[in-house]
This record gives structure tokens, C-alpha cells and sequence, in this order.
């Protein structure tokens, strides 16, 4: 039950710390992209407690939401890359993108 009530809190809090990065995100380099990191995370909580809110029958779309962690982690790299001014290409950018596309794919099949 503990662990219901966590991530429930930290569902709210997420989406809080999101709109705040929001109201921000002209002042920070790459706010947008951690906004996009924490929408994965959001996602990712609510796809381990919709089955636990609305029960078993959930439970499909709750893996395709869970499919999609591996574009919150491109996400994050993006970010971390563009907040730190890595002078690396667009092109490893884009692999990391493509990578987490395809495994996300596989992982929904």
C-alpha cells in the first residue's frame, strides 16, 4: 500500500515540477526537453497503477504505456546533452532517438 501512496505523491509532484519548468523554460537550456523527461516519468508511473486504480482489464494499455521508458530515457540524454553544451552531433542525437524508437517497438510487439 506504501507504494501505492508514493508514486501516487510523486505523480503529483512530477506534474507540479512540470509546470513550473514550463513557466520557466525560456530561462533554462533545455527546460523543454526535461519537461518532455518528465512527462516519460508520469507515464511511467501511471502505467504500473492503472491496473491497481481500474483494475486487471487495464493492464494492456498499461504495457503500451510502459513501452515508451525508452524514449523518456532518449529524452533525458537530449536534455543532459543540451544543458551541459556537448559539442556532439545532431546525428548521434537522432540514433539515440531512432534506438529508442525501435526498442519501444519491440517492446509494444
Amino acid at each position: 500500500m506504501a507504494i501505492h501512496v508514493a508514486l501516487f505523491l510523486t505523480l503529483l509532484e512530477t506534474i507540479a515540477l512540470s509546470v513550473v519548468l514550463l513557466v520557466w523554460a525560456h530561462q533554462v537550456r533545455g527546460a523543454r526537453l526535461l519537461v518532455v523527461f518528465l512527462a516519460g516519468v508520469v507515464t511511467w508511473i501511471v502505467g504500473n497503477e492503472l491496473p491497481n486504480w481500474f483494475g486487471i482489464g487495464t493492464a494492456p494499455l498499461a504495457m503500451a504505456l510502459l513501452s515508451t521508458l525508452p524514449l523518456t530515457s532518449a529524452a533525458f540524454l537530449h536534455f543532459c546533452l543540451i544543458f551541459c553544451h556537448s559539442p556532439i552531433d545532431r546525428r548521434w542525437i537522432l540514433a539515440a532517438y531512432v534506438g529508442a524508437g525501435l526498442t519501444a517497438l519491440h517492446a509494444l510487439l
